[in-house]
């Protein structure tokens, strides 16, 4: 299976323009070069052989999944990885243009803006009902993310 000419333009116009890290790129270039898709594992042995570093294979799964929170991989399916031998996700490339990755807040900051909301609603008088009904939910929505 060939390289399909609408992903190496996308890996070309990213490369050009720099929108990914220097590691992003090569985890990345990776995946354009395996149309077929690659597991967590199967990117790591590769990334070792092209590039002799100390990087460990969770270092390359962490850029995996910023490439995918980025849009630039998709998921493909679970299949048996050759090197676990237990199920794991398999990516491949796509066509798409990299999004920006939005930090990702802290359990303490998320913790922080949930106490404070607590303190809102307690202050609430019984006539700021719908106020009081809002910010629960809002900070219902803030648990839930939270176990995410």
């Amino acid at each position: 299976m060939g390289i399909n000419q609408n992903s190496l333009d996308a890996f070309n116009h990213i490369k050009k323009n720099g929108l990914l890290s220097d590691k992003r790129l090569k985890v990345y270039q990776i995946f354009v070069h395996n149309p077929q898709g690659l597991t967590g594992s199967e990117v790591s042995d590769i990334y070792k052989k092209n590039y002799p570093t100390s990087q460990h294979s969770e270092t390359i799964r962490n850029r995996i999944t910023e490439l995918r929170d980025m849009g630039v991989l998709d998921e493909v399916g679970n299949v048996v990885c050759s090197f676990t031998k237990r199920n794991v996700m398999k990516y491949k490339s796509n066509d798409k243009m990299p999004i920006k990755l939005q930090p990702k807040k802290s359990l303490n900051t998320s913790i922080d803006e949930i106490i404070n909301d607590l303190r809102k609603v307690w202050e609430l008088t019984k006539k700021e009902e719908t106020d009081k009904r809002a910010l629960i939910k809002k900070i219902k929505q803030q648990l839930d993310d939270l176990k995410k």
